[in-house]
């Protein structure tokens, strides 16, 4: 659901998850097969998916319980990366903390360094795999991080204008 009058996300929806998750789904599926094709054992594509899931438990448990989002009402987090997962740590007022902020960019290096040894066999793989995981962080920036309630968020680019109609229009309701 959008806010009318600011542009600004106000409830994801679920398309929107879905939209995410495929999008997700072309980095970390080229990645996976060119693991899958070139380590010589099952263990390497088990560590990468091991570290995407870690990933995703440490954003889960320390960026996300600041977010607006994750303070609406339910007992079930619905976000545009998260739909219908079970609230697992409190809400938390305010801005994160200093390692999550850290944290994320490198978690983010971490995730498209790891399979470059093996995408560098297959060029187009890497191509795919570059492209698509510019293409994915250049929609979250411009499509998400510009149209987020959660101003506590390092991450947050809504300009200081929007975010005071923002304010004013919802404390009032």
């Amino acid at each position: 659901m959008i806010c009318h009058e600011t542009g600004l996300l106000v409830k994801p929806s679920y398309g929107r998850f879905v939209y995410y998750k495929l999008l997700t789904l072309v980095p970390l599926g080229t990645a996976l097969l060119a693991i899958f094709r070139y380590a010589d054992s099952i263990v390497w594509p088990l560590v990468y998916i091991g570290v995407c899931l870690g990933h995703v438990f440490l954003v889960y448990t320390n960026k996300c319980p600041h977010c607006g989002y994750y303070h609406l009402e339910g007992r079930q987090h619905r976000c545009s990366w998260l739909w219908h997962i079970p609230k697992l740590v409190k809400p938390k007022p305010g801005p994160q903390g200093r390692f999550i902020s850290i944290y994320i960019p490198v978690g983010i290096l971490i995730f498209i360094l790891f399979p470059i040894y093996w995408l560098r066999f297959e060029w187009e793989l890497l191509v795919i795999f570059l492209l698509s995981v510019a293409g994915l962080l250049a929609t979250v920036l411009t499509h998400e991080c510009r149209s987020c309630i959660s101003f506590h968020c390092s991450n947050n680019q809504v300009p200081e204008k929007i975010r005071e109609k923002f304010k004013e229009i919802h404390s009032s309701r």
